[in-house]
């Protein structure tokens, strides 16, 4: 189930597949309420990628990316998180597989899914997720850079243009 979950996160926060793979649960915080009385409101889930206390930095050198979970199809993944959080040590990965194990487990799903004519790989999460929303409209390039740790616009330029998508689609028909 943490692996479902995992992966789902890994669209929604457009993760390498790397990434998802070290996130511990005390890397995750729950909303914390601003404001008071009829004010008030809850900020979002967020997880923060490659904290400076554990002294890994992300592929391009950065530390400590938070990253909420702000959308509201997103939302459903907040109760999932707080069991997860409260069942288990805060020490614990998101992910326990190896990427061997989490690369074998994806190829499986793919042929169950019958998706193989695609070439999936994990990375496509990554895409995947920024992507989506973008052609949702949901975010701008701009948050969709930053989202991603994309250094470069023209790293996101393609997001725009939409056209990978229904290329993708008509592999599987």
């Amino acid at each position: 189930l943490h692996t479902v979950i995992a992966t789902y996160i890994a669209v929604c926060l457009y993760l390498r597949p790397g990434e998802l793979r070290s996130i511990k649960l005390e890397h995750i915080s729950a909303p914390a309420s601003t404001g008071t009385g009829n004010g008030a409101q809850m900020s979002s889930w967020c997880i923060v990628m490659h904290p400076w206390a554990e002294m890994l930095s992300s592929k391009t050198g950065q530390y400590d990316d938070s990253l909420p979970i702000d959308l509201d199809r997103e939302t459903v993944l907040g109760n999932i998180l707080q069991v997860l959080k409260d069942q288990n040590p805060a020490d614990s990965y998101l992910v326990t597989l190896s990427a061997g194990d989490y690369g074998k487990l994806w190829r499986r799903v793919v042929v169950k899914a019958g998706v193989s004519a695609l070439e999936a790989a994990p990375y496509m999460l990554r895409h995947a997720g920024a992507s989506s929303d973008r052609d949702a409209k949901l975010r701008s390039l701009d948050e969709i850079m930053k989202r991603g740790r994309w250094h470069a616009l023209e790293s996101v330029r393609h997001y725009e243009k939409g056209g990978r998508r229904p290329l993708q689609m008509a592999k599987l028909s």
